[in-house]
Formats: structure tokens, sequence, C-alpha cells
């Protein structure tokens, strides 16, 4: 295949090297024996006789890619010739004008040029459609030949021929076939007719009228006027040498032209109608899908189905440049939709643990659920085994990107820590509260939490959510899912959950903020290998203070701080009876007059207790990762 195409490139390669020479400039002058050669090849510009025997010299344009004798379409001096052929030549003056001057200086020739005497520098160019153009240095049009035409209307001229009942340009025929001076016959409008007309005159009188035009009326090219008196049409350049071509050949190239767009609208028309009706098709598919799931309060959830190739050319089929983060279920891609939308497409791997039920559950329950501190989901994907959801964009990724990354951490002053933990405990309490069934996280963490560009918390990942009914206050499941250190004592060594398995996360959230500690980190003090108990002691101690982060320390509100500490070990207390409602934390929070119970001593729960998974961590935007674990209950 490749062998077909190496004859075009040489060809191409040798063109580079016979590029024409198409502009005259001060410093280039033309004249005789030179001419200027359109950069296609098919028009000239030099000096000519019309006959041997003529020593008579005119300046000239003519077809320079037929074969035959030259065919000559535009003379400058025709009235004026050059005796001496040696004399002639056409220079850019200093002032932007085009002279035609021979070896006396006599003027034979000029343009009329109105512009300002400060614009110099001005260049002529010969163009691909015949026009000669004199152009300033920033591209303006001074001066062409199309708006001076001798007797040849050229394909893509414009001719003005009359205005408001004036005749304003006129064609005017050589004298004889080998003398280009001006002849007796001109094409013009009749300024003196009430319905302006085209007409061809000899001399004064009229002699034929051709064809009725409009006010203001523009003939487009393709005509020229022969030295009896007709108007000739041409169909193409070749056309007056060959001043017999067949209308066949004219007609049969253009309706194959015709049919081949015709073919190329039907075939596109029918891709389209195709894919359109694919999309339909999978979208009300995708519909039947969630049939089963897609009550929430009563209720139907409405879906937003977003095509696999949308996605592709979102994310540029998902490159590595793209990439958010990634965790035990998929990756996370930045993508920008149609109408330049920014989003987060999470693309579940395809050995994710994260099953069908998982995924369903996740686009039901987020696709209902508004609120400010959840994240929104604007769409999915299900594509043969790829299972893609579509959320809002995020700018400043996920809470961990800042908490524990030692150059980042800076960016979170008490202040917006202190906004970060409210508002998480806000969009908890919708979750169990507020909102039409009670929702259980079962997944909260650092990861998690995703931050607008205003800082502002979004819980996210509800792919381990569970439902509770009105009379529901816990469940237990076989299958334990969660990451480690946040999952409460009874749900990862029993399979129980209830809203206060939330309250536990948000616990240990709430100790990680002040810290700036990571529950599973290394970086623990000396004989305290869980941040829990390390929140424990220095507290139990009257030490809270060596729990906060330093780089807070000096300027956060102390006793906020401490505040939060105590509510934090409030939250993670071993029996989930003793742990506060969401509703009370919030109270706790926010009211520094309100009473704190004193908090049980929590009881370290050992990684020795549970079997190492597969990771997971479906939503979570940071390359910093966390580990978690999928523990079967005793």
């Amino acid at each position: 295949m490749a062998m077909r195409y190496i004859p075009i490139f040489f060809l191409l390669f040798l063109s580079s090297f016979c590029k024409s020479d198409d502009q005259l400039t001060q410093a280039k002058p033309l004249t005789h024996g030179h001419t200027l050669i359109s950069e296609t090849g098919d028009f000239a510009l030099g000096f000519f006789s019309p006959t041997t025997s003529n020593r008579s010299f005119y300046l000239g344009i003519w077809y320079h890619s037929l074969p035959g004798p030259r065919t000559v379409v535009w003379v400058a001096n025709r009235d004026n010739p050059i005796t001496n052929p040696s004399s002639g030549t056409l220079t850019v003056t200093s002032n932007s004008s085009l002279v035609l001057s021979d070896s006396s200086g006599r003027n034979i020739w000029m343009t009329a040029s109105n512009i300002p005497a400060r614009v110099s520098r001005a260049h002529a160019v010969l163009l691909n459609s015949g026009n000669f153009v004199l152009r300033s240095p920033n591209g303006a049009d001074i001066w062409q030949s199309f708006d001076h035409p001798t007797d040849t209307m050229l394909p893509t001229m414009r001719f003005l021929a009359s205005y408001k009942a004036q005749v304003v340009g006129r064609f005017i025929a050589w004298k004889g076939p080998h003398d280009p001076s001006s002849g007796n016959f001109s094409l013009s409008s009749d300024p003196s007719s009430p319905t302006p007309q085209l007409i061809i005159w000899h001399g004064t009188k009229p002699y034929c009228r051709t064809t009725v035009l409009n006010e203001a009326s523009v003939i487009y090219g393709g005509t020229y006027l022969s030295n009896t008196g007709s108007v000739l049409y041409e169909a193409n350049i070749n056309s007056r040498v060959d001043k017999k071509i067949s209308s066949v050949k004219i007609v049969l190239p253009i309706v194959a032209f015709l049919l081949l767009l015709t073919c190329i609208a039907l075939v596109w028309m029918y891709k389209c109608r195709g894919k359109r009706q694919r999309r339909e098709n999978q979208n009300a598919l995708m519909q039947g899908y969630f049939s089963t799931s897609n009550r929430l309060g009563g209720e139907s959830t409405e879906f937003l189905f977003v095509s696999y190739e949308d996605i592709l050319s979102a994310t540029n089929f998902f490159a590595d440049s793209n990439l958010l983060g990634r965790g035990g279920f998929g990756k996370v891609y930045k993508g920008t939709l149609k109408g330049g939308n920014e989003v987060a497409v999470k693309r579940l791997s395809k050995g994710s643990k994260q099953g069908i039920e998982e995924f369903k559950n996740e686009v039901v329950l987020i696709a209902k659920l508004q609120h400010k501190n959840l994240v929104r989901l604007l769409g999915f994907c299900i594509q043969e085994d790829e299972k893609l959801l579509i959320y809002e964009y995020l700018p400043n990724k996920s809470l961990d990107a800042f908490l524990f990354d030692a150059a980042q951490k800076h960016v979170l002053d008490w202040l917006t820590r202190f906004k970060i933990i409210k508002g998480v405990a806000r969009g908890l309490l919708y979750l169990h509260q507020d909102s039409r069934l009670t929702i259980i996280h079962r997944d909260l963490k650092a990861s998690n939490i995703l931050l607008d560009t205003e800082m502002t918390p979004k819980i996210s990942d509800f792919g381990m959510a569970r439902i509770f009914g009105a009379n529901q206050n816990h469940a237990n499941t076989t299958r334990v899912a969660g990451t480690y250190g946040y999952m409460s004592p009874e749900y990862a060594i029993g399979g129980a959950f209830s809203v206060k398995s939330d309250t536990y996360g948000f616990g240990v959230l709430l100790l990680e903020i002040v810290s700036g500690l990571n529950i599973s980190s290394p970086q623990h003090k000396t004989n305290f290998c869980s941040l829990i108990t390390y929140a424990w002691r220095v507290w139990e101690d009257g030490n809270a203070t060596e729990l906060v982060d330093s780089s807070i320390l000096p300027s956060c509100a102390l006793q906020e701080v401490l505040r939060c500490i105590h509510v934090g070990l409030l939250c993670v207390q071993d029996h989930p009876d003793d742990r506060p409602l969401m509703s009370a934390v919030m109270f706790m929070i926010e009211n520094e007059s309100a009473l704190l119970p004193t908090p049980k001593q929590p009881v370290y729960f050992s990684p020795s207790k549970c079997d190492d998974g597969e990771a997971r961590d479906s939503m979570n935007y940071s390359v910093n990762v966390m580990s978690s674990t999928t523990v079967e209950g005793r």
C-alpha cells in the first residue's frame, strides 16, 4: 500500500525545488525576458509581442500552463506600447505604486495609488487566479488588475457593471487578433435605460443587448469580448484554446462530483442515525436494567447515559496525562465533554470486586442525593465489560492529597480544616437523617473526601453504601469490604453496620485532620502504633495539644481543636451505643458551651484479627492511595 504513495511524495519533493517566482519588490524589478509565474504555474506576467514581426511590446498576463499559442487575458499598456523591447522595466516605487517605464525614464503606464505616503515597502504578487495585486506590508490590497480588466473576465473575478444608473466598469475588445489596443467594441451597462441592461457597444451606439441585470449588478468570471463584438463564455481555463470543448466533458464531472457528495451525505446520515439509535436503545436498556433499584422515597430516578464514544473522546482514550488517581476498584480520569464541561470519569477495573450490584448501588444512590457536601453524579456508561461513572470534576482532588503530604499540608490552615470537618459532618447528617431514606456510607475516609475550588468538602464513593428502611437501624453482612482503620470493630469482626459505623469512620477522619497523621501511617509516636490509641493516651494525660499538627498549632483556635479531639474520641468508642449520632456530633462541634460526655477508652483493633484481601478504593482522586481489606464475617 505504501508503494502507491512513493511517486506522489517524490513529485511533492521535486515541486519544492521548482517553486515559481510570483512576487515583485522594490529591490527586484521586472525587465524584458523575465516573467512572474503564479504559485500553481497557471498564469505568467511579463513582456510580449502579439506577432514575431511586430516591434511593439506590452506588459500582460497570459495562461502559462496551456499548450499552443499564448492566450493573453490582461494588458497593462494596451494603448501605449514599448517600441524598444530591452528598455521596458516594471518597478514598485517607494510611494507604493507600480510604474512601467522605458530606458529614457518615460512612464509608459502606472497605477493610481491612494495609499498614504507613510506606507512603504509594498510588493506585487501574481495570484493563482490570474489577478496581479499590489499589497502593503500589512497584507492590505492597494491595487489589483481585476479592478481594471481589458477584454477578459477570469473565473473568481467580480466585475461591477453599473451602480445607481451609472456605468462603473467596461470591457473593451482588442482592435484585432494581433493588436491589443482598444477596439471598437465594448461591453457595459446602459445608463439611459430604465431597466439596467448589459449592452455591447459599437463605438457609442448599442450593438447588442445581452442580459437584463439588477441594480448594482455584478458579473462573475468566465467571459471575454471578441473584436467582432461577440461575448464568449468560458467554462474553465482551457476553453479559449479548446478563444471547441464538449458540454458533456463539463457536465459529467459536475454530476459525478454531486453524486459523490450525495453518497457521502447519505452514508454520514446513516451512521449518525444508527449511532443515535444505538445510543437510545442502550439508554433504554440501561433504564430497564436499573428498574429494580431505581426507587428512592417512592420516586423514580432519572439516569443520564453517556456513550462510550463520548467518554473516549473526553478522556483522550484514557490517556495517562488525564489520570487523576487510582484505587482498588479502578482509575479516575479527568475528561472534557462536548460543550467544555470538565468531569471526573471513574473507570472500574475489569477485575475489580466492585461488581454489578455495587455499580448499580452507586448510580442509584448518588443520582438522587442532592447536597453541597456530596459529590454529584452526572452520568454513567456500561459498554460490554466496561463500567464507568461520570462525576463533577473537583480541581483540588481529595483531602489526603493535602493532609498527608508534607509539601501541601500548609494549605490546610485550621480554619480550612475546621470547615472540612463541619462539611463532612453535614454530609453524613444528610445521609443518615435528612435524605428520603437512611443511607450508610460504610467507606468514609480522607481519600473519599473531595475538595472543590473553595476547599468545600464533598463525600464521594457510594459503591459500598446501603439503604435502611424506615423501621431499620442496623444490618449484617457476610461480605465485609472497606478500608482498614476506618472500619468500626463490630463491622470488621462481625459484619454488623449502622449509622454508628459511619460515626466511627468520621471520628478517625476527625483525628487525622487535627493531627495530620494517617491512620495507617508508621510515623506515630513510640509505643503507639495506632492513631486512636495515641490520641487517647495524650488526651487522658492532659496533653492533647501534642496530637495537634505542628503546622497549625501556632495559629489555631486551641479550644476548637481540643473540642474536636474530644468529639473524635467519642466517635471511635468501641461500642456503637456509646457513639453519638451525627446530629449530636454537629451540635457538639458548633457549640462551644455544649457539655461533652467523657469518652470510654477505645479498644485497639489489631490487623491480625483481619485477613488481608484485595485493596479497594473506588473513588479516589489521590495518588496516595490507602490499602483496604475485604473481610468475611465470623
